[in-house]
């Protein structure tokens, strides 16, 4: 399933038309803010990463394509960064055997 079906509902529409699709329902909607198509991914991307979802989940939900992109698409907010734990945070101290 794609936000941008082609008519026959087989594939997705050429990335210019769905870009164009996007720019009328940004302003007709309002919205101010700078920037294409890609805000969708952003927007899809980083709340379900801090849900929880894994990365192959996500590189799936946003379409074919490297992982690269996928990463490019998730803009974790800050405070999720930093309630992040090392794992070695959860170790403790073990001194070195003898020998």
């Amino acid at each position: 399933m794609w936000l941008f079906a082609a008519r026959d509902g087989q594939r997705p529409r050429e990335p210019s038309t769905a870009q164009q699709f996007y720019y009328v329902a940004r302003d007709r909607a309002g919205i101010s803010k700078r920037g294409g198509i890609h805000l969708l991914r952003h927007a899809l991307a980083t709340p379900r990463l801090e849900a929880g979802t894994d990365l192959p989940t996500i590189q799936r939900l946003l379409g074919p394509g490297d992982l690269r992109t996928t990463l490019r698409s998730l803009h974790l907010a800050r405070r999720t960064v930093l309630q992040t734990t090392s794992p070695l945070e959860g170790l403790e101290h073990v001194p070195p055997t003898p020998g």
